[in-house]
């Protein structure tokens, strides 16, 4: 489609869109549809060939700057005028010079992929049409917080209140996030999950003396990442466990300390995102044992969990109630009654090398289903609907 004929589409993210996957399927897939794509979010660090790029800066580390962040949060709550509210989301994220970029472009759809950004998609909308992706139930995002639940969260409920009925699509990534963004907001999401391109590849066999474990992820207190140290202190002699972490480096540092000396818990340098699958295809059981501390932990469903599933893993999880239906759905692996790390351990203990081939081969069954090959689908649907 010829540039000028092209629609457009504005993509509005508080992330790097080239390395993280979601809103990079779906640049991808606007693309593939033959959008002409303009992006607004954090730098790029590495290519995403887009048509414009329009850069927020990231939030400012300096402790005078988020001291004054904190008091506006705090004002912008006992006094919710726009003015404020306005002013708080600029000294935060400094959106004043992007609006002013953009707001005379004429744009056919406005994807938005964080509820700060959805006020500012409001005004420049024209006739476009807004989809938002709730990626979380935004209203409790930080409840485990204090400070933020006393101040920021009430900014949020009426952040979507105001909002929502401005938007024309609305997506989300889980059947109890939908649920709830029903009942508190009378919404009614189209639930997109979350999952890879299909990837063909090789299932590889067991070493039943040698069964390796991988976990990979965001290294977030709230997870509770040091149950699955506990899960791997617990396991027999025969089990290898390797974890790929990212984020609070000193959170990081406590899980090592608890490791300790057991030479079968090792902590590995973190892989592009690229090469993700590639390297979890060469374990034998994808370990995602998420307490759920907040409400969007009890109902997330991870990246991690469906790219276990295209690297034809076996998946182990506790009864977080929308991954323990795709793994009993599908029957890839084994989900616990309770977050118990002794009662995980002893369920990996009495697994042989051929249950965990099967639930491998199970997990090629599921690969193409949970696909976004196949879950794009729903998204083109939601677009077709509306433009």
């Amino acid at each position: 489609m010829d540039s000028a004929e092209a629609k457009k589409v504005l993509v509005l993210a508080l992330v790097d869109p080239s390395g993280n996957p979601r809103p990079k399927r779906a640049i991808a897939l606007l693309q593939h549809l033959g959008y002409e794509v303009h992006v607004a979010s954090f730098d790029f660090k590495s290519e995403l060939p887009v048509y414009a790029h329009y850069r927020i800066p990231l939030p400012s580390k300096r402790l005078c700057k988020r001291l004054l962040q904190k008091i506006i949060s705090i004002l912008t709550s006992i006094v919710p005028l726009p003015c404020f509210i306005r002013w708080h989301q600029d000294t935060r994220w400094g959106l004043s010079k992007i609006e002013r970029e953009i707001h005379l472009k004429i744009f056919d759809i406005i994807l938005v992929e964080d509820l700060d950004l959805l006020p500012m998609a409001v005004r420049i909308k024209k006739n476009a049409k807004i989809i938002f992706d709730a990626r979380e139930f935004y209203p409790r995002q930080y409840e485990h917080n204090f400070l933020w639940s006393m101040t920021e969260r009430f900014q949020r409920i009426r952040m979507c209140r105001d909002n929502f009925p401005s938007c024309d699509g609305f997506i989300t990534v889980s059947e109890g996030l939908a649920r709830e963004y029903k009942k508190e907001f009378s919404v009614n999401p189209t639930v997109i999950r979350s999952v890879p391109f299909y990837h063909d590849i090789s299932i590889k066999p067991t070493d039943g003396k040698k069964i390796r474990v991988v976990h990979h992820g965001v290294a977030n207190s709230n997870r509770r990442i040091e149950n699955m140290i506990d899960v791997a202190h617990h396991l027999d002699d025969r089990f290898l466990t390797d974890f790929y972490l990212v984020g609070n480096p000193s959170y990081v540092s406590q899980l090592k300390k608890r490791a300790g000396q057991n030479p079968r818990i090792r902590f590995c340098a973190p892989v592009p995102f690229e090469n993700i699958i590639p390297m979890l295809n060469e374990y034998d059981i994808g370990l995602s044992f998420l307490e759920p501390t907040t409400f969007n932990l009890k109902h997330c469903l991870p990246n991690k969990l469906f790219e276990f599933i295209q690297a034809r893993l076996m998946v182990a999880t506790g009864p977080s109630p929308d991954m323990s239906e795709i793994v009993s759905d599908y029957n890839i692996g084994i989900v616990t009654e309770r977050f118990c790390p002794q009662l995980m351990a002893s369920k990996m203990n009495a697994l042989t090398a051929a249950d965990i081939d099967n639930f491998k081969y199970n997990s090629a069954v599921a690969a193409k289903a949970l696909s976004f090959e196949e879950e794009g689908k729903k998204f083109v649907e939601l677009i077709s609907g509306l433009v």
